[in-house]
C-alpha cells in the first residue's frame, strides 16, 4: 500500500557526527617499512538531494560535503613514526539512495563516490609533503523520520575507503627525495536535519 507520508521532493541539510579514520602508509622505496594511524574526530557539513516515491519504494541521489578528519601528529607512541604526519581535512560523498518508506519513518541504503583530501607531511627539516585528493567508494545505511510535513531528522551510518594515492617527498637535495603512498578509510556515524521540498 502506497504510505500516507509522500517522500518525494528535493532536500537540504546539515550534517555533524564522529568519524574514525585511519591511514596506512608505505615508502615503496623501503618495503619493509609501513604505518597504521588511527584518529577520531568530529565532523559537521551540508547535503542535498531528491527522493522519488514509488508506493513504498524511495530511491533517490543525494551529495554532501563536510569538514574535519584525521589529524596524526608525529609523536604518536610508535618509534617508527618519528616523522610522518597525516591530516585530512575535508571529505564529500555522491550516493544513490534505496529506502523502504513506512508512513513517516525511512529506513534506507546509500552507497556511491567518496572523495577526501590527504596530506602526508615529512617533519623533519628541509623536507616537504605531499597532498592528494582521494577517489574512493562508501556504503552505508541509516533512518529517517518527517517531524512534520517539511522538516526531516536522521541518523546514519557511513563505511568510506577513500582508496590509495602517493607521491614524492622532496628533502633537501635530490638525494634524499623519497617515494610515499597511503590509503585512507573512514566509519562515521553522524545525523541531520533537513528541510524538504514537497515535489507537488
Amino acid at each position: 500500500m502506497p504510505a500516507s507520508y509522500d517522500w518525494s521532493g528535493a532536500y537540504i541539510g546539515l550534517h555533524a557526527g564522529y568519524l574514525w579514520g585511519k591511514v596506512d602508509y608505505d615508502e615503496p622505496d623501503f618495503p619493509d617499512f609501513s604505518l597504521n594511524r588511527k584518529d577520531d574526530a568530529f565532523i559537521g557539513g551540508v547535503y542535498l538531494g531528491f527522493n522519488h516515491q514509488m508506493d513504498s519504494l524511495v530511491i533517490g541521489a543525494e551529495g554532501d560535503f563536510g569538514l574535519g578528519g584525521v589529524d596524526i601528529d608525529n609523536e604518536e607512541d610508535d618509534p617508527d613514526n618519528t616523522y610522518s604526519a597525516f591530516d585530512s581535512d575535508w571529505n564529500a560523498h555522491i550516493r544513490g539512495r534505496l529506502g523502504l518508506a513506512m508512513d513517516r519513518l525511512l529506513l534506507f541504503v546509500a552507497g556511491g563516490l567518496a572523495i577526501a583530501d590527504l596530506e602526508i607531511d615529512d617533519t623533519d627539516d628541509g623536507f616537504g609533503d605531499v597532498r592528494n585528493t582521494h577517489l574512493g567508494w562508501t556504503i552505508g545505511g541509516g533512518a529517517e523520520f518527517a517531524i512534520s510535513e517539511n522538516l526531516l531528522v536522521r541518523a546514519e551510518y557511513l563505511y568510506d575507503d577513500y582508496g590509495r594515492e602517493g607521491g614524492e617527498i622532496q628533502g633537501p637535495n635530490a638525494a634524499s627525495d623519497y617515494d610515499v603512498d597511503a590509503d585512507l578509510s573512514a566509519s562515521t556515524v553522524r545525523v541531520g536535519i533537513s528541510y524538504i521540498f514537497s515535489a507537488e
